[in-house]
């Protein structure tokens, strides 16, 4: 049986789910207050998803010390590698870290070589 989420992390996912929103995205799911949760991708269930247009997004929150570790590792690439059935466009995908995190997330990224990806959002909240 999985833990439940910490308060940092579901503090992480609320500013998520605010900034998908303001880049236009109606979330569909997610891990967060009456969201039913998203359904698994690959193995893995993105803390949030949203949709804009013909346009899917997904969303990943992560604390301090779940950055750096072959689970995270693992999602990102997931997630990172989604493309939209129809036009072959990447899915962005957002990040939201704790702020004080940003450099373990940048070594992570260019260590994925998703550094330079545009599709590749994140923030430090």
């Amino acid at each position: 049986m999985k833990a439940a989420p910490s308060r940092e992390h579901q503090r992480l996912v609320g500013e998520l789910i605010s900034w998908m929103q303001t880049e236009g995205y109606r979330i569909r799911c997610g891990n967060y207050g009456n969201l039913s949760q998203c359904k698994e991708v690959r193995g893995y269930i993105p803390d949030v998803k949203g949709s804009s247009n013909d346009l899917n997004a997904y969303g990943e929150a992560k604390t301090e010390d779940d950055i750096d570790n072959n689970h995270s590792k693992n999602q990102f690439r997931v997630f990172a590698n989604r493309v939209m059935k129809k036009s072959k466009a990447p899915c962005p995908f957002y990040i939201a870290i704790p702020k004080g995190s940003e450099n373990d997330l940048r070594r992570v990224l260019r260590e994925l070589g998703l550094n330079r990806s545009s599709h590749v959002r994140w923030s430090a909240f």
